[in-house]
């Protein structure tokens, strides 16, 4: 059965999506976190993938941010399409439901992205198609997680049936044409950052099939391209040191810490059970413990209290590089995963990043 997907990403406030901040930005809690960089990903990618995994495709996302031009983002085009409505997303889900039925899709995959969930697609497609329903609504013990499968042989009864009910799921309505799929593996809801805290904890301590991108340098210890660790910094596992990220000497990262692409924890700086975001620069002899980095931000876990450093010199926020280099970055760093290691593919690679910077 060809099905399609789409991915429906709504942010509170577009001026700060997916954490384009200043230092005088809207703070932590104003963002889809499912946005936010996680061991070198967002959550958002990681389910176009698993999309993609299990045959679902085309894959579309409708968002009222406009991603493919959001700052401190890389939108990949060739993943999935974007669909940017600054407002109502359900004319764009409406015409895309009308326009993968006349392509002869059969069933389609819509998902309010907020959860990230480990689901078995092709387990839930086999449960529609056997159950026979219009819909098909997907949920755990602790209720539904916003997936819904609709059957398109049949557009318009599906589409009378969103309009008139669907927020987000099905789960809570007792319709005969509705079924209920219950889902018993991974989940975590991030409806806060304890949840995206965890999640990174969870992945780093493998309890979940969420596993970082880069290369695992030592056990439990992983590296993203680029990523610099000075010979007298310590990194204990389990942690994730970012692309690009530099690590200065004598500097800790520790318990599950996860440092993302681009950052700077200067010399002396202890990390200890925390997550630094993209961009993020740490000064010398500092100690961050239970806690989430973002520029000059800093949200405290275990006392819930967000505080701002206008002090440059201990927390501040990085330059992004320009388009041309972040897209070196990112050929380069495909191109590293199509080879193995070994003398001959870093001589490649080598060549490569050189021709790169010529353009």
């Amino acid at each position: 059965m060809r099905a399609a997907g789409i991915l429906v990403v709504q942010v509170s406030d577009c001026s700060c999506a997916v954490g384009s901040l200043s230092d005088a930005g809207s703070p932590f809690g104003s963002r889809n976190l499912a946005l936010l960089e996680l061991l070198g990903d967002s959550v958002l990618s990681r389910m176009i993938s698993r999309l993609h995994c299990y045959g679902i495709q085309p894959v579309t996302v409708v968002s009222n941010s406009d991603l493919a031009h959001a700052s401190q983002f890389v939108w990949d085009a060739a993943s999935a399409d974007l669909k940017y409505s600054s407002g109502d997303p359900w004319p764009s889900i409406e015409h895309l439901l009308f326009e993968y039925a006349k392509q002869g899709v059969k069933a389609l995959v819509l998902i309010q992205l907020g959860a990230y969930a480990e689901v078995d697609y092709s387990d839930v497609l086999r449960f529609h198609r056997a159950n026979g329903k219009l819909v098909t609504s997907v949920g755990d013990a602790e209720g539904a997680l916003q997936i819904t499968v609709l059957d398109l042989t049949q557009p318009a009864e599906c589409l009378e049936l969103l309009c008139n009910s669907w927020s987000g799921s099905f789960w809570n309505r007792n319709r005969p044409s509705v079924g209920r799929y219950m889902f018993e593996g991974y989940v975590n809801r991030l409806d806060n950052y304890y949840d995206l805290r965890r999640l990174v904890q969870d992945a780093l301590g493998r309890h979940c099939e969420l596993r970082p991108v880069g290369r695992e340098v030592t056990p439990g210890v992983w590296f993203g391209p680029g990523a610099r660790v000075d010979s007298r910094a310590r990194v204990f596992a389990p942690a994730y040191i970012g692309e690009h990220s530099k690590i200065r000497a004598a500097a800790q990262v520790t318990h599950a810490s996860s440092v993302e692409h681009h950052c700077e924890v200067d010399c002396g700086t202890v990390i200890d059970d925390a997550n630094v975001l993209p961009f993020s620069y740490l000064g010398p002899g500092l100690k961050v413990a239970h806690a989430l980095v973002d520029g000059s931000r800093l949200l405290h876990l275990a006392h819930n209290m967000e505080s701002q450093i206008r002090d440059h010199r201990f927390l501040d926020r990085l330059r992004s590089p320009n388009p041309m280099q972040r897209l070196k970055d990112r050929v380069v760093a495909r191109v590293a995963r199509m080879f193995e290691p070994s003398e001959k593919s870093s001589a490649q690679l080598h060549d490569l990043a050189g021709v790169i910077s010529k353009f």
